[in-house]
């Protein structure tokens, strides 16, 4: 996997958690499948970098720690959902899947 790879697939589970933190009530009714599929989807992506020696890690430096905090801080929310936390994770979220700034 590369950065090519890689990257389109954070961004994709943030734009799906940037559209559940925005209220939309067909996906808040079933939140923590969403989180759950994203959290499911993180993981794996974490797993196979953390397989990876560091010189051959697709992601910048402390990234993959920053994937790690996000996926745990969503465990937390899973099935007590909090929109103020999730807003805080995609805070912290967005500075990996967007490394150029861009949204």
């Amino acid at each position: 996997m590369s950065n090519i790879q890689i990257y389109p697939q954070l961004e994709k589970i943030y734009k799906e958690l940037d559209q559940l933190s925005k209220g939309n009530e067909e996906m808040l009714a079933v939140y923590p499948m969403y989180i759950h599929s994203n959290i499911v989807k993180l993981k794996r992506l974490i797993e196979e970098q953390e397989e990876l020696h560091e010189q051959d890690s697709d992601l910048a430096t402390g990234d993959l720690d920053v994937l790690l905090e996000v996926r745990r801080d969503l465990e937390h929310i899973k099935f007590r959902f909090d929109l103020y936390v999730l807003r805080e994770i995609l805070e912290m979220f967005v500075k990996v899947a967007y490394p150029d700034g861009g949204e």
